[in-house]
């Protein structure tokens, strides 16, 4: 097993709570206002992009472990691994885009 993979073990328990707790926070901050106010309002904006953030790396290592808690050999594991970091790679592209175009908008 990986270094990688223990240090996900290890830790699982605090991202799953680092998900729920995320979650709940942007549920209240777009449920103590509207969602355009929200938005419009700089700090609820900011704050709903720094936890959106939080959850999406507390998500990722979470993915991790269930792609790669069996071990493979070979391509097959290379190939894995390449299309967990494209995965990776496109979702952080596609954050940016979303944020860049709410700042864009307000």
């Amino acid at each position: 097993m990986s270094l990688r993979m223990r240090w996900i073990l290890a830790n699982k328990k605090y991202f799953i709570a680092t998900e729920v707790v995320s979650i709940l926070l942007l549920f209240s901050i777009f449920k103590l206002s509207d969602f355009d106010e929200s938005l419009n309002n700089q700090w609820y904006f900011i704050a709903s992009i720094c936890i959106s953030f939080i959850a999406v790396c507390a998500f990722f290592p979470l993915c991790y472990l269930s792609w790669f808690k069996k071990p493979t050999n070979g391509i097959y594991h290379y190939l894995k691994l390449s299309m967990f970091w494209v995965g990776v790679f496109v979702s952080l592209v596609i954050f940016v885009g979303v944020v860049n175009i709410l700042v864009t908008n307000t």
